[in-house]
């Protein structure tokens, strides 16, 4: 598979295990988790650490640990810009109309949620020119999933485990876009 086509791929996988559960949740797992062992067999790894802590959840419970993760009161909250500029930030809200442009150039749409959320921007990131992806990859989700993962493993969360598989991806990415 084209690296690019990796990249869109695997991202568009862990975008969607950030996402609010849905009903379809446990699909959405195991849809990771064959894309992944397709793909990339560090991210697969995370990703069945994942597996192992929420496959058993229903979706109404997996919605729970989720809200307690990153919604209210949360462990970590989801949106990228924060974790890299502050929540109040000259800053963050550039980042913020350059996201709501690039969805716009990639026809695709954040949904409800605010443009840096990271599910969303996982999901557009591989839909940008390879540059661009680069340079938002590089310069704000990396460094965010870096802070993710360790609020997350702090409170014991199950979705550290899939912030660990973006942060193993982007190394993936990055061996395989020095090639």
């Amino acid at each position: 598979m084209h690296a690019m086509q990796t990249d869109t791929v695997i991202f568009t996988a862990l975008g969607r295990l950030l996402e609010y559960p849905a009903e379809d949740f446990q699909e959405s797992l195991e849809e990771a988790l064959h894309c992944a062992r397709e793909t990339s067999p560090c991210v697969a790894e995370c990703i069945e650490a994942f597996w192992a802590d929420a496959a058993r959840l229903s979706a109404e419970n997996a919605r729970e640990l989720y809200t307690r993760s990153f919604d209210l009161a949360p462990v970590c909250v989801p949106y990228v810009s924060v974790h890299v500029f502050g929540a109040e930030s000259f800053k963050r809200a550039e980042l913020m109309t350059g996201l709501k442009a690039a969805y716009e150039r990639a026809g695709c749409d954040c949904g409800s949620e605010l443009p840096d959320h990271i599910a969303s921007v996982l999901q557009l990131g591989p839909r940008l020119e390879p540059e661009e992806w680069a340079d938002l990859s590089t310069l704000v989700i990396a460094p965010a999933a870096d802070k993710m993962h360790a609020a997350l493993e702090g409170a014991n969360s199950p979705w550290r485990h899939v912030m660990r598989a973006v942060r193993k991806a982007f190394e993936v990415g990055d061996a395989t876009h020095g090639e």
